[in-house]
């Protein structure tokens, strides 16, 4: 029965499509879902009706992929090849080798594994690959698995768990030099695994080497009794500085006050190079800095031009902004690097300042070419000389005869099914695929196919892809409209801005995911979206987290909890949305601040670009989309204080 069946599959795998002209009908769609869920129970005999109804459909060969990929074993090598070789160039036969790959390693079945293997699966890739070259390998090839492992162990703090097995036959079999141990326990020291990095020191049996990482563990644990003694016997050693430098780090990391009052008082300096010097002072001079702490101001004046990073020189002109001395900014910003002192930002700031100072001769013309932009400098800067935004609107047309083309490109019909079939993600992945093997007219053709299906993680990611920035209709959707309409008048919230925050938040991916875990349209943290869903009653199950209307209704409620614990002041709330209430309000000022200066000042970078994005993009889709075209962006943003906090 089993061999039948395995010659059923084999049999039916060998009946590849192409030219497929057409997607799938909705009747083909059902079909395929029943298919899917057929082929996830192992149910193979009803599955085999149902496939054979879809020979001719764009998902086909994918259905043959996922056969081969969840139960590899039911094939004969001879088929999987006929379908690598006959679905040569396409995504499914780019993602099937690793599938393969990682499979085969792990049923330890070497051979196969080698076979398939093709320099993927990052560091798990590597470890699979050695051990797979140690067992099956001839003697050359088996000393070859274990210095390349040497290698790979030596230069990587961790590594992934799928390589514990080869490690420990790794270990048995090498003799490490003292060369290598050294490099690994110098790297688990930088990452603060000084018990590890010890333990494989002391295999040198090299006392200097041993009291070095003794001293630079109880360095790291108490400075103040043992970096004395540390700097002294130890400056001289290859890679002390970047060690002392990592210490202190991470102690103005953890207490910055701690760490500045050490590091002044601190008697052994003149062992340590004038580069490591003013390395340590910036660290500490930023972390001062994104505290909002007034020592910033002198701790940044201490590091000496050559030695300041790009980022020390940003917390130069920040934080002379943050306290309001525009004089110093326009110092600083004299004496800036090239490449930063062409940035919008700066420049914005610096016609800022000299308007502040009373200097509107100096500021406006830098005020006017800022104004010419569409970006949220350049709003600003129109709101200031009362002028009318930069917002040109141009379309990129395409031939029909190229439209219907691009239609007919299998990956282009498969991308639409899998959208249609909620298949979010794979469609994304596999479009970007798609488009990497097209040119620009026929990225622009795709574009508009998509957008006319209203399948807009697709069509704004094409446009993007294809550089129509001027085409904003198509780059800033009337998203979901339905969806977004209801819940913004359900929470009080203008849609603009849900459209915006979507845009920014996901650019309309579904099921997209960030690495924290937070989900959907509008990125939410499932246990922030379980408490706005217990808290405003809509009995949301967790299931529902990445559906559209639930998540457009989560986020929302989120943005107006939000801004109702300040005042509704929409700078904080989205500031809120994004690093939390907590962070907000302890960035908060005794002295109203302008929320420009504010919002530049905001301690975390990620939030800073989040909410100058979500402006612009408010700007845009109410003059050039809704056609809204009183709205201003000051509007939005009055100015900012503690008194904002409810």
């Amino acid at each position: 029965m089993r061999q039948g069946l395995i010659q059923l599959i084999n049999t039916s795998l060998m009946c590849i499509a192409f030219g497929v002209t057409f997607g799938m009908s909705q009747e083909d769609l059902t079909l395929y879902q029943k298919a899917q869920t057929l082929l996830s129970k192992k149910d193979y005999q009803p599955y085999y009706q149902i496939k054979a109804k879809l020979k001719d459909t764009p998902l086909y060969s994918y259905l043959q992929y996922l056969e081969i990929k969840n139960n590899p074993d039911m094939f004969a090598q001879k088929t999987i090849q006929d379908y690598l070789l006959d679905n040569k160039g396409t995504y499914w036969a780019q993602l099937l080798p690793n599938a393969l790959a990682s499979y085969y390693a792990k049923q330890q079945t070497w051979p196969l594994f080698l076979q398939y293997y093709d320099g993927g699966l990052g560091v798990t890739g590597q470890c699979y690959q050695f051990q797979a070259k140690y067992q099956i390998g001839d003697e050359k090839a088996q000393k070859s698995a274990i210095e390349g492992f040497t290698r790979l162990w030596s230069t990587n703090a961790y590594l992934p768990k799928a390589c514990n097995t080869f490690e420990k036959i790794w270990s048995a079999k090498v003799d490490l030099s003292n060369q290598v141990l050294k490099e690994k326990a110098y790297l688990l020291a930088l990452y603060g695994n000084y018990s590890q990095a010890l333990k494989w020191i002391k295999k040198t049996k090299d006392k200097g080497e041993i009291d070095f990482y003794t001293l630079w563990q109880k360095s790291a644990q108490n400075p103040k009794k043992y970096m004395d003694d540390w700097v002294v016997q130890s400056s001289h050693y290859q890679g002390f500085d970047q060690a002392i430098i990592s210490i202190m780090n991470q102690l103005s990391r953890q207490d910055t006050y701690y760490a500045a009052s050490f590091w002044q008082n601190f008697k052994q300096k003149r062992f340590l190079s004038e580069k490591t010097l003013n390395l340590i002072d910036a660290e500490i001079a930023i972390d001062f800095a994104r505290a909002h702490d007034k020592k910033a101001t002198l701790w940044l004046a201490k590091v000496k031009d050559q030695y300041a990073s790009s980022l020390l020189w940003q917390w130069r002109l920040r934080t002379a902004l943050y306290w309001g001395d525009f004089k110093t900014y326009l110092d600083w910003y004299q004496k800036l690097p090239v490449s930063l002192k062409a940035k919008n930002d700066w420049q914005y700031w610096q016609a800022k300042s000299y308007h502040s100072l009373g200097e509107m001769g100096k500021a406006k013309p830098v005020f006017e070419k800022l104004a010419q932009k569409r970006s949220y400098y350049g709003f600003l800067a129109a709101d200031i000389l009362k002028k009318p935004y930069q917002l040109t609107q141009k379309d990129y047309p395409v031939s029909k005869e190229l439209i219907k083309a691009v239609s007919q490109q299998l990956t282009i019909q498969q991308s639409f099914d899998l959208y249609q079939l909620g298949e979010y993600n794979l469609s994304y992945d596999l479009w970007r695929w798609a488009l990497r093997q097209n040119n620009r007219e026929q990225t622009l053709a795709a574009a508009k196919l998509a957008e006319d299906k209203k399948m807009y993680q697709l069509s704004v990611y094409a446009y993007t892809n294809a550089g129509a920035w001027q085409y904003l209709q198509g780059r800033f959707p009337l998203a979901f409209v339905q969806d977004v309409q209801d819940a913004a008048k359900k929470f009080d919230l203008t849609p603009s801005l849900v459209w915006s925050m979507m845009r920014r938040e996901s650019m309309f991916r579904i099921q997209a995911e960030s690495y924290a875990g937070a989900c959907g349209l509008m990125q939410l943290i499932p246990s922030t979206a379980a408490f706005l869903s217990q808290k405003y009653r809509l009995n949301i199950a967790p299931d529902n987290y990445f559906n559209i209307k639930e998540n457009i209704l989560l986020g929302t409620a989120n943005l107006n909890f939000m801004d109702k614990l300040f005042k509704d002041n929409k700078v904080l709330g989205l500031a809120a949305y994004n690093a939390g209430q907590g962070n907000v309000a302890g960035w908060l000022t005794d002295t109203p601040m302008d929320a420009d200066r504010w919002i530049e000042t905001i301690p975390f970078g990620e939030t800073r670009e989040y909410i100058k994005a979500i402006l612009a993009y408010m700007v845009i889709y109410n003059h050039v989309i809704l056609g809204h075209n009183d709205f201003r962006i000051h509007s939005l943003m009055p100015m900012i204080s503690k008194k904002d906090k409810s």
